[in-house]
Formats: structure tokens, sequence, C-alpha cells
């Protein structure tokens, strides 16, 4: 069940990266970029080109040609950049937009669910398709995402190695623990406490990019509760229901994945990128 969809989530409001680190030796460019800019737009390759185009072409390389970008209100510059890219590939992709906003009384959306439930509303002549879903600011290969893209099953995953997904453990223990029996999902816990992330066996991580089919998805997306503590509604607890109800298949690997965080992955993230040839 070949896919050349996808829908990428980049609502967040950056806050992490809009800190000021101090000793972090960024060119006052960047530094302004990572202040005003969202974080998948800071331009980080030799042209300033976005990290997003970066993602996008890896997207591309797998085969997705068809993307759904979701931004946050207060974004002047995703969506112009992508109409009028100059980038050779770029002008064989077809871009949709959606706009998650930011409820009265709140200073940010109200997370990775509902982002994807906009993005969803936003495409509806995607109904009867499978398609992928990512996060904006991590750096994921092509060869994992094609290994989504080409998949038979509807509903998949990417399940990663805790031990060599990011350098930095303490970060990892941030990330959504999964339960997998039989190559599928049985459970996934966002932020889990210590106790949890020590017994849970395997250390097996969602890196947020998954495969699913539209008519799965979007009811279980309308119908995900608030996170009490975080006060979102949480992609991977939508997962969490969705495994419940269908097959979610998992695929592994000992891959890493470029994270753009805060202002200190900037440079790290960087050095990568230009090695990229877009």
């Amino acid at each position: 069940m070949k896919t050349t969809k996808a829908i990428v989530l980049c609502a967040g409001m950056s806050s992490r990266m809009k800190k000021l680190v101090s000793g972090t030796d960024l060119p006052e460019s960047l530094k302004e970029e990572a202040l005003n800019k969202p974080k998948s737009m800071i331009g980080l390759g030799p042209q300033q080109e976005p990290f997003l185009v970066y993602l996008i072409k890896a997207y591309y390389d797998a085969g997705v040609k068809e993307f759904c970008l979701v931004l946050n209100e207060k974004d002047r510059f995703s969506k112009d950049f992508f109409l009028n890219a100059q980038n050779s590939f770029l002008k064989n992709c077809s871009f949709h937009f959606a706009v998650q906003q930011i409820p009265e009384g709140r200073t940010k959306p109200l997370g990775t669910a509902q982002a994807l439930e906009v993005g969803l509303k936003a495409v509806p002549q995607w109904s009867g398709h499978s398609f992928l879903v990512s996060n904006g600011d991590n750096l994921y290969s092509s060869k994992v995402i094609k290994t989504l893209a080409f998949s038979e099953a509807k509903n998949a995953l990417v399940a990663y190695d805790a031990r060599t997904v990011h350098p930095d453990q303490e970060r990892i223990k941030n990330y959504a623990l999964l339960k997998i029996q039989s190559d599928l999902l049985k459970d996934i816990v966002e932020k889990p406490d210590e106790e949890t992330y020590r017994n849970w066996g395997e250390p097996w991580v969602s890196m947020n990019i998954w495969k699913l089919y539209y008519e799965e998805a979007l009811p279980i997306l309308e119908s995900t509760p608030m996170n009490p503590l975080r006060n979102e509604k949480e992609l991977p607890e939508s997962m969490r229901m969705l495994a419940a109800e269908q097959e979610l298949y998992c695929y592994y690997t000992k891959e890493s994945v470029p994270d753009l965080t805060s202002q200190t992955d900037i440079v790290k993230v960087q050095e990568l990128i230009r090695k990229i040839r877009i």
C-alpha cells in the first residue's frame, strides 16, 4: 500500500529554540533566525536553505512528493517560501497548507494530535489513502521514510533503538516509549517516569514518524483527550488508542535522528545537512 503523501507537523511555537543559551557560539544571523523564525525554517544550508528543505528532500528521495505542512498561526515564512521555492526538486512537489490556531486564553496550540487533525481536514481528497506523518524538526533518513512509504501495512511506525537514536540519553527519556509484541504496537507512553523507563523492557522509542490510514486515524484524533498534566492533545496518546483498535506494524532501526530542538543543536545539525546535496 505505497503512499506518496505526507503531513509534516511544523506548528510548534519553538519555545525552547527561542531561549538564549549562554556560551552558544552562533553567528548573530543564526541567533536572529532562531529567535524570530519557526525552527524548521532556520537557514542552515550553505545558501541559507531552511532546515525543512532537507527533510522534504529526504521524503522526496523516498518517493513522497505531495505534502501538507501544518503551520502555526504566527508563521510568516513557510508558506511563501515553499510556494516560491526555486530548488529543482521542490518544483516537482505539491504543497498544501494548514494552520493550527492558538485557542483564546492559551499561549500555544493544543498539541500534536490536534495538529495532525487540522492537517487531515485540510486534505479531504486524501480520504481512502494512507499517508506519512512526522515532526518538522527531526531529520529522518530517506531509508526510514521509504520503509514506511512502501509498507504493505495501512498503519505502521518506526521504532528507534533508544541506545543509538540520540547521543544525549537524558533527552531520550522525554521521548515516547514503545511496547511491542510480535511486531505490533501494544502500548506507548509519552515522557515516561524513571521507573517506567527502567522497567519497560527493550528500549524502543518513537521519533514521531508514522504511516496512517485516513479513515482510521481521523476519528481517533478527534476523540483524543487532553493530557491532564501537559494540557495538550498528544499524538502518542492517539496512537495508543489506534493500536487498541487497529494493527500498527513496527519497523526497527538503530539509526540516529538529528533533532533541532534548541540553539545548542544548531551547529551540529548544520554540519550534517551541509553534506547533503539538494
